[in-house]
């Protein structure tokens, strides 16, 4: 009777505790040099895909808060008592990981309005979801839906990234032990603009504060057309690490074909991160091709846009 007694107790402070931060949070002026990373992995029932949830636990863990997400498709009436059967596998799949995550899921007719319903709705005040994370599409046919994904995500004011792991681009191929090792090679950044690139560096930073990740150091590149802009661009890279207080390496590429610097010099890259621009409804195949072209059979690459609201100035 001591022993519930002192149960019941710890939890409620606990959850006394929580529920004042969680209002001493929403009543703070949020200011953009405080962002955290709240991401919503759309990672299913996590079984098949693992690499999606681990790579969503490497980008939060002590920095941030990461929720599994999974939509299960069909009519709430038929499904609504197994959402928790649902919910309880993500749970385990959690546990069996050693993750820090929160499991989420919804039933809806159609993956678009459960993705929908998600990104509104989860979390709670400071703690809303500020990106979602989710796979590439691995054939060019899936490009019309995954394009319909992300822009809606970046409607509703979500920063977006989409993890292309290409041990997985065959349906069933790879092993759940491939989705924790990290190979040697560097976090390579590819800088294409401000747009994206803060969060990009941002991420790889985050990325690099894993124990496992340690080794592998971060280089910001860029393409540029002629040695004369070598000097200005590393200065400029220079300077912007500087700034954020992220140790990492210039490399100026001087080259016309962005696809081919990229693939020669991040071939032996553990990841790859590189900024996207929302496709327009219409032309998400030929965004698939144009984003498949840059990166080529490169295995690990992180497709980030950005929504904004964060500094990297420290």
């Amino acid at each position: 009777e001591i022993e519930s007694r002192w149960g019941d107790l710890n939890s409620g402070v606990v959850f006394e505790r929580t529920r004042q931060n969680l209002l001493r949070l929403e009543q703070s002026v949020y200011h953009p040099k405080n962002w955290r990373p709240v991401i919503l992995a759309l990672s299913g029932s996590a079984w098949t895909r693992p690499h999606l949830a681990i790579y969503g636990h490497w980008l939060t863990a002590g920095h941030g808060v990461l929720s599994l997400a999974h939509v299960v498709t069909g009519e709430i009436e038929d499904l609504a008592e197994r959402r928790e059967k649902y919910e309880a596998t993500l749970r385990a799949f959690i546990a069996r990981e050693s993750l820090l995550a929160f499991p989420a899921v919804v039933i809806s007719q159609y993956v678009s309005d459960g993705v929908e319903a998600l990104v509104q709705c989860h979390g709670i005040g400071g703690l809303r979801p500020n990106t979602v994370l989710l796979g590439w599409p691995n054939e060019r046919r899936k490009a019309d839906s995954f394009g319909a994904s992300v822009r809606l995500v970046a409607k509703l004011g979500r920063s977006l990234i989409s993890l292309r792991f290409l041990g997985y681009r065959d349906e069933g191929s790879g092993s759940d032990d491939s989705a924790w090792d990290v190979p040697r090679g560097t976090i390579d950044v590819w800088w294409r603009g401000k747009k994206n690139g803060g969060l990009l560096l941002l991420l790889a930073h985050l990325l690099h504060q894993n124990p496992e990740w340690r080794r592998n150091r971060i280089r910001v590149l860029r393409v540029v057309p002629n040695e004369e802009a070598r000097a200005d661009v590393t200065r400029h890279i220079h300077e912007l690490a500087a700034r954020a207080r992220i140790a990492v390496e210039p490399v100026v590429v001087i080259s016309d074909d962005p696809a081919s610097a990229i693939q020669l010099t991040s071939f032996a890259a553990a990841v790859l991160l590189l900024g996207f621009e929302i496709p327009e409804e219409g032309r998400e195949s030929e965004f698939f091709d144009r984003m498949e072209s840059l990166v080529g059979d490169l295995p690990r690459v992180l497709f980030v846009n950005s929504a904004g609201g964060m500094e990297l100035d420290s």
